[in-house]
């Protein structure tokens, strides 16, 4: 789990290095507006492949719905205390 975490950290870290750093040069090169487009055009493509990609992480997800099912018998009234 930590791994996993220092991974997702590790590019999300990459990402916050490289915005600013590509921001600059590109609004330097050419201007501010085309700057804000480019970097605005990152974000919607992320967000197009979040979204293209649910649905397929949501299908993979579920292939343990019936074991999940199971544990609906269990009483776990004696955890609560």
């Amino acid at each position: 789990m930590n791994l996993g975490q220092g991974a997702v950290q590790g590019v999300e870290a990459v990402g916050a290095c490289l915005s600013p750093l590509l921001g600059g040069w590109i609004a330097q090169r050419f201007g501010y507006p085309v700057a804000f487009v480019a970097l605005g055009s990152l974000s919607v493509l992320a967000f197009a492949i979040w979204i293209g990609y649910g649905q397929q992480i949501r299908a993979t997800c579920d292939t343990r719905r019936d074991e999940l099912i199971k544990l609906d018998d269990l009483d776990s009234s004696g955890l609560v205390g």
